[in-house]
């Protein structure tokens, strides 16, 4: 059986959590990853390879278009971020958002693969 969703529930419920609880760091990191500045852009792609890499951990199992599930988990939490620091979003309709996209996105990636 499949025991992927759970560890990457997990992963993204505990990020949303821990950026909550370190609110003005998490808004900072935020702001300097979304802005314009060149000066950025190496510290960026460090920080999205290893938020990726650790999705990928999470994820485990072989998935079909794992890249792509990948990059789209990594986008979401992106946006579940934004909405935490920016919107000021509360933290359990953020940790709602990533866990059900999470089950969502795994779910769909197999369902791509299952015969028809």
């Amino acid at each position: 059986m499949w025991k992927s969703p759970p560890r990457l529930v997990s992963l993204l419920d505990r990020i949303v959590h821990v950026a909550f609880e370190e609110l003005t760091l998490t808004s900072a990191i935020i702001q300097a990853i979304t802005s314009d500045d060149p000066s950025v852009d190496d510290a960026r792609t460090v920080l999205f390879l290893f938020v990726r890499d650790r999705l990928s951990a999470a994820i485990g199992d072989p998935v079909p278009e794992r890249d792509e599930v990948e990059i789209v988990l990594g986008h979401v939490l992106l946006a579940a971020l934004v909405s935490l620091t920016a919107l000021r979003r509360p933290v359990e309709e953020v940790a709602t958002m990533v866990r059900t996209s999470g089950r969502l996105v795994l779910s769909g990636a197999l369902a791509a693969q299952a015969p028809a």
